[in-house]
């Protein structure tokens, strides 16, 4: 363990929550393993874990703003490779209560994208850091728990044990 005990957390499941919160996991903890019951496609292509995937995807404007802190200029990339940028109130129809909702220009600038093409983006970027390992085409068993049972000491992975301090 390090000294502040923070050493190797496991994040379950390789969709966007999952590999965002392995790039946060990163400024936290030396090692983060991120496990994956499919195997990662090469090309921005719908994933069988993902059966949202083939639905217009998007990131709002605070979605757009959180995605560049944590992988600078990934905006720039998703626009460069085809996404399309722009005013969601001023460009975008909202739908309320039987009525559309007045456009203006709103600066807040969202971003429109398949779902395959921005995970496939974050994931290069979330593999790109060090502290991170990935186990594709795994199941996950369960918990595993010290001897008492009063705390989570890892997981379980295809009959072995991985040892973490976060699960």
């Amino acid at each position: 363990m390090t000294k502040q005990g923070r050493n190797h957390a496991v994040v379950i499941g390789g969709s966007m929550a999952g590999l965002l919160a392995t790039r946060v996991l990163t400024d936290h903890y030396d090692r983060v393993t991120l496990l994956e019951r499919d195997v990662f496609p090469t090309t921005a292509e719908n994933r069988r874990g993902v059966p949202q995937g083939r639905h217009t995807h998007g990131l709002l404007a605070s979605g757009r703003q959180v995605l560049d802190k944590l992988f600078p200029g990934i905006s720039d990339e998703l626009i460069s490779g085809g996404a399309v940028s722009g005013d969601i109130v001023g460009k975008g129809r909202w739908f309320n209560e039987g009525a559309c909702h007045k456009q203006f220009a709103s600066g807040l600038d969202g971003i429109l994208m398949s779902r395959p093409f921005l995970e496939g983006r974050v994931r290069n970027r979330v593999l790109q850091f060090p502290k991170v390992q990935v186990r594709e085409n795994c199941t996950v068993g369960g918990l595993a728990a010290s001897a008492d049972n009063l705390r989570v000491t890892g997981i379980q992975v295809e009959g072995e044990v991985l040892p973490a301090d976060l699960i």
